[in-house]
Protein backbone atom coordinates (compact mmCIF):
# COMPACT_ATOMS: atom_id res chain seq x y z
CA UNK A 1 0.00 0.00 0.00
CA UNK A 2 1.12 3.93 -0.86
CA UNK A 3 1.60 5.84 2.00
CA UNK A 4 -0.06 9.36 2.20
CA UNK A 5 1.08 12.25 1.01
CA UNK A 6 0.66 14.97 2.81
CA UNK A 7 -0.45 18.65 1.55
CA UNK A 8 2.18 21.00 1.92
CA UNK A 9 1.27 23.82 4.20
CA UNK A 10 4.29 25.97 4.62
CA UNK A 11 4.62 28.01 8.13
CA UNK A 12 5.11 31.95 7.29
CA UNK A 13 8.58 31.50 8.67
CA UNK A 14 9.25 28.53 6.06
CA UNK A 15 7.73 30.28 3.12
CA UNK A 16 9.95 33.34 4.04
CA UNK A 17 13.21 30.94 3.89
CA UNK A 18 12.37 29.50 0.55
CA UNK A 19 11.42 33.00 -0.84
CA UNK A 20 13.42 35.44 0.73
CA UNK A 21 15.92 35.61 -1.90
CA UNK A 22 13.42 36.74 -4.61
CA UNK A 23 12.26 39.13 -2.46
CA UNK A 24 15.59 40.82 -1.76
CA UNK A 25 16.59 40.68 -5.39
CA UNK A 26 13.02 42.28 -6.17
CA UNK A 27 13.38 44.76 -3.63
CA UNK A 28 16.88 45.83 -4.65
CA UNK A 29 15.42 46.19 -8.17
CA UNK A 30 12.67 48.41 -7.14
CA UNK A 31 14.33 50.18 -4.50
CA UNK A 32 16.75 51.54 -6.83
CA UNK A 33 14.94 52.13 -9.76
CA UNK A 34 12.93 54.59 -7.45
CA UNK A 35 15.92 56.17 -6.24
CA UNK A 36 16.57 56.94 -9.79
CA UNK A 37 13.46 58.47 -10.00
CA UNK A 38 13.74 60.61 -7.29
CA UNK A 39 16.75 61.92 -7.80
CA UNK A 40 15.65 62.75 -11.76
CA UNK A 41 12.66 64.67 -10.30
CA UNK A 42 14.60 66.38 -7.46
CA UNK A 43 17.33 67.12 -9.80
CA UNK A 44 15.42 68.98 -12.53
CA UNK A 45 13.15 70.83 -10.14
CA UNK A 46 15.63 71.96 -7.54
CA UNK A 47 14.61 69.95 -4.40
CA UNK A 48 10.60 71.83 -5.00
CA UNK A 49 8.80 68.51 -5.06
CA UNK A 50 11.23 66.66 -2.82
CA UNK A 51 8.69 65.92 -0.15
CA UNK A 52 5.69 64.76 -2.09
CA UNK A 53 7.98 62.68 -4.58
CA UNK A 54 9.82 61.11 -1.33
CA UNK A 55 6.34 60.33 0.22
CA UNK A 56 4.77 58.82 -3.13
CA UNK A 57 8.16 56.99 -3.41
CA UNK A 58 7.89 55.52 0.20
CA UNK A 59 4.35 54.65 0.22
CA UNK A 60 5.20 52.65 -3.15
CA UNK A 61 7.64 50.87 -1.66
CA UNK A 62 5.61 50.12 1.65
CA UNK A 63 3.08 49.02 -1.17
CA UNK A 64 5.16 46.24 -2.46
CA UNK A 65 5.99 44.97 1.10
CA UNK A 66 2.47 44.64 1.94
CA UNK A 67 1.95 42.89 -1.14
CA UNK A 68 4.42 40.87 -0.99
CA UNK A 69 3.66 39.85 2.84
CA UNK A 70 0.30 38.71 1.22
CA UNK A 71 1.63 36.52 -0.82
CA UNK A 72 3.64 34.90 1.62
CA UNK A 73 0.58 34.39 4.44
CA UNK A 74 -0.66 32.31 0.95
CA UNK A 75 -4.05 34.81 0.62
CA UNK A 76 -5.47 34.04 -2.96
CA UNK A 77 -4.78 36.27 -5.63
CA UNK A 78 -8.84 37.10 -6.39
CA UNK A 79 -9.67 37.95 -3.22
CA UNK A 80 -7.34 39.95 -2.13
CA UNK A 81 -7.60 42.04 -5.56
CA UNK A 82 -11.36 42.20 -4.79
CA UNK A 83 -11.20 43.08 -1.38
CA UNK A 84 -8.24 45.68 -2.09
CA UNK A 85 -10.33 47.25 -4.65
CA UNK A 86 -12.88 47.89 -2.57
CA UNK A 87 -11.65 49.04 0.37
CA UNK A 88 -9.82 51.86 -1.71
CA UNK A 89 -13.52 52.70 -2.92
CA UNK A 90 -15.01 52.44 -0.02
CA UNK A 91 -12.08 54.98 1.27
CA UNK A 92 -12.91 57.37 -1.76
CA UNK A 93 -16.32 57.46 -1.40
CA UNK A 94 -15.75 58.05 2.21
CA UNK A 95 -13.36 60.94 1.22
CA UNK A 96 -16.25 62.15 -0.77
CA UNK A 97 -19.15 62.33 1.50
CA UNK A 98 -17.11 63.52 4.09
CA UNK A 99 -15.73 66.85 2.26
CA UNK A 100 -11.89 65.51 3.48
CA UNK A 101 -9.40 67.80 2.10
CA UNK A 102 -6.43 66.05 1.53
CA UNK A 103 -3.41 67.05 1.40
CA UNK A 104 -1.64 66.56 -1.88
CA UNK A 105 1.20 64.31 -1.10
CA UNK A 106 -1.30 61.94 0.39
CA UNK A 107 -3.06 61.68 -2.84
CA UNK A 108 0.20 60.68 -4.79
CA UNK A 109 1.10 58.66 -1.75
CA UNK A 110 -1.96 56.35 -2.22
CA UNK A 111 -2.26 56.52 -5.82
CA UNK A 112 1.55 54.86 -5.69
CA UNK A 113 0.36 52.58 -2.79
CA UNK A 114 -2.31 51.04 -4.75
CA UNK A 115 -0.79 50.13 -8.06
CA UNK A 116 2.42 48.93 -6.21
CA UNK A 117 0.20 46.54 -3.71
CA UNK A 118 -0.20 44.35 -6.68
CA UNK A 119 2.77 44.14 -8.16
CA UNK A 120 4.38 42.82 -4.83
CA UNK A 121 1.79 40.42 -4.42
CA UNK A 122 2.36 39.19 -7.86
CA UNK A 123 6.09 38.99 -7.69
CA UNK A 124 5.92 36.08 -5.57
CA UNK A 125 3.08 34.38 -7.63
CA UNK A 126 5.04 31.41 -9.70
CA UNK A 127 2.40 32.33 -13.05
CA UNK A 128 2.11 36.09 -12.80
CA UNK A 129 5.73 37.01 -11.68
CA UNK A 130 6.21 39.36 -15.07
CA UNK A 131 3.48 41.37 -14.44
CA UNK A 132 4.75 42.40 -11.00
CA UNK A 133 7.34 43.62 -12.68
CA UNK A 134 5.48 46.58 -13.68
CA UNK A 135 6.14 48.73 -10.92
CA UNK A 136 9.97 48.35 -10.83
CA UNK A 137 9.73 49.55 -14.75
CA UNK A 138 7.65 52.51 -13.85
CA UNK A 139 10.93 53.93 -11.80
CA UNK A 140 13.41 52.77 -14.12
CA UNK A 141 11.46 53.61 -17.72
CA UNK A 142 10.04 56.50 -16.05
CA UNK A 143 13.30 58.15 -15.06
CA UNK A 144 15.21 57.67 -18.45
CA UNK A 145 11.64 59.75 -19.88
CA UNK A 146 12.32 62.79 -17.40
CA UNK A 147 15.81 62.92 -18.02
CA UNK A 148 15.38 62.52 -22.13
CA UNK A 149 12.44 65.06 -21.47
CA UNK A 150 14.08 67.81 -19.27
CA UNK A 151 17.08 67.94 -21.84
CA UNK A 152 15.34 68.80 -24.83
CA UNK A 153 16.38 65.43 -26.93
CA UNK A 154 12.89 65.80 -28.58
CA UNK A 155 14.36 67.93 -30.99
CA UNK A 156 17.03 65.82 -31.84
CA UNK A 157 14.52 62.96 -31.83
CA UNK A 158 13.01 64.44 -35.08
CA UNK A 159 16.06 64.55 -37.03
CA UNK A 160 17.27 60.93 -35.74
CA UNK A 161 15.70 58.52 -33.43
CA UNK A 162 18.58 56.91 -31.96
CA UNK A 163 20.05 59.79 -31.62
CA UNK A 164 17.90 61.42 -28.70
CA UNK A 165 19.61 58.42 -26.13
CA UNK A 166 21.97 60.00 -23.85
CA UNK A 167 24.62 58.31 -21.81
CA UNK A 168 23.05 58.53 -18.00
CA UNK A 169 19.29 57.31 -20.10
CA UNK A 170 21.23 54.14 -21.42
CA UNK A 171 22.75 53.20 -18.13
CA UNK A 172 19.25 53.35 -16.72
CA UNK A 173 18.50 51.22 -19.35
CA UNK A 174 20.74 48.72 -19.33
CA UNK A 175 20.54 48.20 -15.27
CA UNK A 176 16.77 47.39 -15.44
CA UNK A 177 16.85 45.06 -18.01
CA UNK A 178 19.95 43.65 -15.90
CA UNK A 179 17.43 43.58 -12.75
CA UNK A 180 14.79 42.47 -14.92
CA UNK A 181 17.01 39.64 -15.55
CA UNK A 182 18.43 38.56 -12.00
CA UNK A 183 14.84 38.72 -11.01
CA UNK A 184 13.34 36.10 -13.26
CA UNK A 185 16.65 33.91 -12.58
CA UNK A 186 15.95 34.05 -8.76
CA UNK A 187 12.73 32.94 -9.67
CA UNK A 188 13.11 30.22 -11.93
CA UNK A 189 16.15 29.42 -8.72
CA UNK A 190 13.28 29.55 -6.49
CA UNK A 191 11.15 26.96 -8.41
CA UNK A 192 13.86 24.43 -8.69
CA UNK A 193 15.15 24.78 -5.12
CA UNK A 194 11.16 23.92 -4.50
CA UNK A 195 11.27 20.81 -6.26
CA UNK A 196 14.26 19.37 -4.94
CA UNK A 197 13.13 19.92 -1.68
CA UNK A 198 9.20 18.21 -1.89
CA UNK A 199 9.95 15.69 -4.26
CA UNK A 200 11.21 12.42 -4.04
CA UNK A 201 11.70 10.24 -0.93
CA UNK A 202 12.53 11.55 2.28
CA UNK A 203 16.72 10.15 2.24
CA UNK A 204 16.91 11.17 -1.22
CA UNK A 205 15.62 15.02 -0.78
CA UNK A 206 17.95 17.72 -1.97
CA UNK A 207 17.50 20.45 0.66
CA UNK A 208 19.80 17.61 3.28
CA UNK A 209 22.71 18.40 0.97
CA UNK A 210 23.68 21.80 1.36
CA UNK A 211 26.10 21.42 -1.60
CA UNK A 212 23.45 20.95 -3.82
CA UNK A 213 21.23 24.07 -3.35
CA UNK A 214 20.63 26.33 -5.79
CA UNK A 215 21.56 30.19 -5.50
CA UNK A 216 19.27 32.84 -6.32
CA UNK A 217 22.15 34.63 -8.34
CA UNK A 218 23.11 31.66 -10.90
CA UNK A 219 27.21 32.83 -10.42
CA UNK A 220 27.69 29.58 -12.82
CA UNK A 221 24.96 31.47 -15.46
CA UNK A 222 26.02 34.82 -15.15
CA UNK A 223 27.83 34.94 -18.34
CA UNK A 224 24.91 34.18 -20.33
CA UNK A 225 22.80 36.41 -18.25
CA UNK A 226 25.13 39.23 -19.35
CA UNK A 227 25.25 38.22 -22.66
CA UNK A 228 21.26 38.52 -22.59
CA UNK A 229 21.29 41.49 -21.39
CA UNK A 230 23.48 43.27 -23.92
CA UNK A 231 21.53 41.95 -26.92
CA UNK A 232 18.20 42.87 -25.44
CA UNK A 233 19.76 46.58 -24.31
CA UNK A 234 20.65 46.94 -28.28
CA UNK A 235 17.37 45.80 -29.21
CA UNK A 236 15.39 48.15 -26.87
CA UNK A 237 17.71 51.15 -27.35
CA UNK A 238 17.67 51.00 -31.04
CA UNK A 239 13.73 49.78 -31.41
CA UNK A 240 12.40 52.12 -28.43
CA UNK A 241 12.79 55.30 -30.04
CA UNK A 242 10.69 54.62 -32.94
CA UNK A 243 7.91 53.59 -30.36
CA UNK A 244 7.60 57.22 -28.46
CA UNK A 245 5.54 59.99 -29.57
CA UNK A 246 6.13 63.85 -28.82
CA UNK A 247 3.14 66.37 -28.10
CA UNK A 248 1.56 66.40 -31.38
CA UNK A 249 1.93 63.10 -32.46
CA UNK A 250 4.17 62.85 -35.53
CA UNK A 251 3.69 65.82 -38.67
CA UNK A 252 1.98 63.76 -41.28
CA UNK A 253 -0.73 62.76 -38.90
CA UNK A 254 -4.06 64.68 -38.55
CA UNK A 255 -2.93 66.81 -35.28
CA UNK A 256 0.68 66.94 -36.67
CA UNK A 257 3.10 69.21 -35.89
CA UNK A 258 3.50 72.55 -37.59
CA UNK A 259 6.74 72.99 -39.01
CA UNK A 260 8.65 74.60 -42.67
CA UNK A 261 9.00 72.04 -45.80
CA UNK A 262 12.58 71.31 -44.76
CA UNK A 263 11.67 69.66 -41.64
CA UNK A 264 14.05 71.57 -39.56
CA UNK A 265 12.93 72.42 -35.85
CA UNK A 266 14.55 75.36 -34.18
CA UNK A 267 17.14 73.79 -31.47
CA UNK A 268 17.10 76.90 -29.52
CA UNK A 269 13.72 76.06 -28.13
CA UNK A 270 13.11 74.53 -25.73
CA UNK A 271 11.40 70.77 -25.64
CA UNK A 272 8.37 69.84 -23.84
CA UNK A 273 8.39 69.50 -20.29
CA UNK A 274 7.00 66.43 -18.81
CA UNK A 275 3.56 67.39 -16.45
CA UNK A 276 4.41 68.02 -12.85
CA UNK A 277 2.87 65.79 -10.00
CA UNK A 278 0.15 67.08 -9.02
CA UNK A 279 -1.63 65.85 -6.29
CA UNK A 280 -5.16 67.46 -6.33
CA UNK A 281 -5.81 66.30 -9.64
CA UNK A 282 -4.80 63.13 -8.75
CA UNK A 283 -7.38 62.99 -5.78
CA UNK A 284 -9.70 64.95 -7.88
CA UNK A 285 -9.03 61.79 -10.52
CA UNK A 286 -9.68 59.15 -8.02
CA UNK A 287 -13.02 61.14 -6.64
CA UNK A 288 -14.22 61.07 -10.42
CA UNK A 289 -13.42 57.44 -10.74
CA UNK A 290 -15.58 56.39 -7.47
CA UNK A 291 -18.63 58.89 -8.00
CA UNK A 292 -18.49 56.50 -11.86
CA UNK A 293 -18.30 53.71 -9.69
CA UNK A 294 -20.86 54.17 -7.87
CA UNK A 295 -23.19 55.35 -10.45
CA UNK A 296 -22.64 51.85 -12.06
CA UNK A 297 -22.74 49.95 -8.81
CA UNK A 298 -26.20 48.11 -9.18
CA UNK A 299 -24.25 46.61 -12.50
CA UNK A 300 -21.13 45.84 -10.80
CA UNK A 301 -22.70 43.99 -7.63
CA UNK A 302 -23.86 40.90 -9.21
CA UNK A 303 -20.58 40.29 -10.88
CA UNK A 304 -18.82 41.08 -7.46
CA UNK A 305 -21.33 38.78 -5.41
CA UNK A 306 -20.22 36.10 -8.94
CA UNK A 307 -17.02 36.49 -7.78
CA UNK A 308 -17.04 36.23 -4.06
CA UNK A 309 -19.31 32.86 -4.53
CA UNK A 310 -18.04 31.31 -7.52
CA UNK A 311 -16.47 28.75 -6.03
CA UNK A 312 -19.58 27.96 -3.71
CA UNK A 313 -22.18 27.89 -6.62
CA UNK A 314 -19.49 26.07 -8.86
CA UNK A 315 -19.25 23.16 -5.91
CA UNK A 316 -22.86 22.91 -5.33
CA UNK A 317 -23.34 22.41 -9.48
CA UNK A 318 -20.77 19.46 -9.67
CA UNK A 319 -21.60 17.83 -6.55
CA UNK A 320 -25.16 18.04 -7.97
CA UNK A 321 -24.54 16.78 -11.38
CA UNK A 322 -22.35 14.16 -9.68
CA UNK A 323 -24.98 12.26 -7.48
CA UNK A 324 -27.95 13.10 -10.03
CA UNK A 325 -25.93 13.78 -13.52
CA UNK A 326 -27.76 16.78 -15.38
CA UNK A 327 -27.37 15.30 -18.92
CA UNK A 328 -27.80 10.93 -19.48
CA UNK A 329 -24.35 9.54 -18.73
CA UNK A 330 -23.69 5.18 -19.25
CA UNK A 331 -23.86 3.11 -15.70
CA UNK A 332 -20.00 3.08 -15.34
CA UNK A 333 -19.52 7.34 -15.89
CA UNK A 334 -21.98 7.16 -12.93
CA UNK A 335 -20.57 4.94 -10.72
CA UNK A 336 -16.92 6.79 -11.67
CA UNK A 337 -19.01 10.48 -10.79
CA UNK A 338 -20.71 8.92 -7.45
CA UNK A 339 -17.05 7.51 -6.10
CA UNK A 340 -15.59 10.96 -6.44
CA UNK A 341 -18.28 12.81 -4.50
CA UNK A 342 -17.23 10.49 -1.64
CA UNK A 343 -13.75 11.27 -2.02
CA UNK A 344 -14.63 14.64 -2.25
CA UNK A 345 -16.54 14.26 1.34
CA UNK A 346 -13.34 12.50 2.81
CA UNK A 347 -11.37 16.03 1.61
CA UNK A 348 -13.94 17.73 3.00
CA UNK A 349 -13.84 15.62 6.65
CA UNK A 350 -9.42 16.85 6.04
CA UNK A 351 -8.44 13.41 4.76
CA UNK A 352 -5.54 13.44 2.60
CA UNK A 353 -6.27 11.60 -0.92
CA UNK A 354 -3.25 11.26 -2.82
CA UNK A 355 -4.21 11.04 -7.10
CA UNK A 356 -2.09 7.44 -6.54
CA UNK A 357 -4.23 6.28 -3.63
CA UNK A 358 -6.07 2.59 -4.21
CA UNK A 359 -9.23 2.15 -2.94
CA UNK A 360 -8.07 0.08 -0.16
CA UNK A 361 -5.88 2.72 0.91
CA UNK A 362 -8.51 4.80 1.00
CA UNK A 363 -11.12 2.53 2.85
CA UNK A 364 -8.09 1.85 5.24
CA UNK A 365 -7.42 5.62 6.43
CA UNK A 366 -11.32 6.14 6.66
CA UNK A 367 -11.46 2.72 9.29
CA UNK A 368 -8.46 4.99 10.99
CA UNK A 369 -10.09 7.82 11.18
CA UNK A 370 -13.43 6.12 12.31
CA UNK A 371 -15.62 7.38 9.67
CA UNK A 372 -15.78 3.90 8.03
CA UNK A 373 -19.14 2.67 6.91
CA UNK A 374 -20.29 -0.33 5.49
CA UNK A 375 -22.09 1.30 2.78
CA UNK A 376 -18.27 2.76 2.05
CA UNK A 377 -17.30 -0.51 1.90
CA UNK A 378 -20.47 -1.24 -0.57
CA UNK A 379 -19.81 1.96 -2.48
CA UNK A 380 -15.35 1.00 -3.01
CA UNK A 381 -16.30 -3.02 -3.81
CA UNK A 382 -18.71 -1.80 -6.80
CA UNK A 383 -16.47 0.71 -7.96
CA UNK A 384 -13.48 -1.64 -7.73
CA UNK A 385 -15.54 -3.84 -9.93
CA UNK A 386 -17.00 -1.84 -12.19
CA UNK A 387 -13.41 0.19 -12.95
CA UNK A 388 -10.69 -2.52 -12.62
CA UNK A 389 -12.98 -5.55 -13.41
CA UNK A 390 -15.00 -4.29 -16.39
CA UNK A 391 -17.79 -5.41 -15.01
CA UNK A 392 -21.11 -3.63 -14.73
CA UNK A 393 -23.64 -5.74 -13.32
CA UNK A 394 -28.03 -4.85 -13.34
CA UNK A 395 -28.45 -2.46 -10.86
CA UNK A 396 -24.83 -0.91 -10.56
CA UNK A 397 -26.15 2.38 -10.95
CA UNK A 398 -28.54 2.40 -8.87
CA UNK A 399 -27.01 0.45 -6.07
CA UNK A 400 -24.13 2.48 -5.75
CA UNK A 401 -26.34 5.67 -5.59
CA UNK A 402 -28.53 4.49 -3.05
CA UNK A 403 -24.93 3.90 -1.06
CA UNK A 404 -22.37 6.68 -1.48
CA UNK A 405 -25.10 9.45 -0.38
CA UNK A 406 -24.78 7.60 3.18
CA UNK A 407 -21.20 6.62 3.01
CA UNK A 408 -20.35 10.95 2.36
CA UNK A 409 -22.50 11.46 5.15
CA UNK A 410 -20.71 9.38 7.25
CA UNK A 411 -17.63 11.03 5.98
CA UNK A 412 -18.93 14.54 7.15
CA UNK A 413 -20.39 13.55 10.32
CA UNK A 414 -17.75 14.99 12.83
CA UNK A 415 -17.43 18.30 10.85
CA UNK A 416 -17.93 21.59 12.35
CA UNK A 417 -20.33 24.30 10.85
CA UNK A 418 -16.67 26.36 10.43
CA UNK A 419 -15.41 23.24 8.66
CA UNK A 420 -18.60 23.16 6.53
CA UNK A 421 -18.67 26.77 5.31
CA UNK A 422 -14.56 26.46 4.69
CA UNK A 423 -15.52 23.24 2.80
CA UNK A 424 -17.58 25.75 0.45
CA UNK A 425 -14.42 27.59 -0.64
CA UNK A 426 -12.05 25.15 -0.80
CA UNK A 427 -11.29 24.83 -4.36
CA UNK A 428 -11.63 21.34 -6.30
CA UNK A 429 -9.55 19.15 -8.57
Amino acid sequence: MSSPVPEWRPSFFESFKLAWKPIAIYGAFTFFGFAAFFLSIVAYDHGSKAFEVFAAVTAGFAGVLCGQLVALLRFRTIPVLIVGSFSVFVAVMVGIYANANLPSFLGIAIFFFCFAFPSGMLSLHHRFELLGVFWPAIGWIGSVMIILNEEGRASTWEKSKVGAWLPIPLILLALFLLGLLLFMASKQAMRVSNWQALSGATERRVKMRAENQISAIPKKNLLPILIATALLFAFTAVISPYLWRTGKGDRDGKNGAKGDDTGQVDENKPGPKPPDIDGEAIAKAMQSAASSAAAAAHTLWPLLLFALFYRPIKRAALTSHLKTPIFPTPPSERIDNLWEYVRIAAQDAGAVCASSDSVDDFVRRAKEKGTSSPELEEAARIYERTRYGFVVARGDGLAMKRVSVPAARVLRKEMTTWDTVKSFFRPLS
